[in-house]
């Protein structure tokens, strides 16, 4: 739709090589979920990751607290993947996490790491930009694309 041309060609530049990151914000329903799973698509799932925000930092407490298959995991040893490895990560429904100030240092730590080492990155958000922590907004602000359009998921 006309709403998402410009986050349907900033994805395809990621997915080719072109450029590291972009980070989809808009309403609901506007499609921004379905553009960072094509463009993981069009890179090759193989090569892709996707997490919902809220789902990997539970992923992240699970293993770092409760050694849910009976081992206890060092958070350095769970984010280094992510940190370091050439990839594309799409981290989905920024903000839409339980803010507390742990949630908050680790979706620092790898988002940070993967915008200095230039990996290649999708983020999507619903939220206003004053509700997103101003370190990764600067960070991903180049890769800025407004979703625009109704809701797709209400008909």
């Amino acid at each position: 739709s006309p709403g998402t041309d410009a986050a349907y060609k900033r994805c395809v530049l990621v997915a080719k090589g072109r450029h590291v990151s972009a980070l989809l914000a808009g309403g609901y329903g506007t499609g921004k979920t379905h553009l960072a799973i094509a463009a993981m698509n069009a890179h090759g799932l193989a090569s892709s990751y996707f997490w919902k925000v809220p789902d990997y930092l539970e992923w992240l407490r699970r293993k770092a607290f409760t050694g849910e298959d009976g081992e206890r995991w060092s958070l350095d040893v769970l984010l280094a993947a992510y940190i370091s490895r050439d990839f594309l990560l799409v981290m989905d429904d920024l903000g839409a996490e339980n803010p507390t100030d742990w949630a908050g240092e680790q979706l620092y730590r790898v988002l940070d790491a993967r915008s200095d080492r230039g990996l290649p990155t999708i983020i999507t958000t619903n939220q206003p930009r004053v509700r997103l922590d101003p370190r990764l907004l600067s960070r991903y602000a180049a890769g800025l694309v407004l979703c625009e359009g109704k809701d797709r998921r209400r008909g």
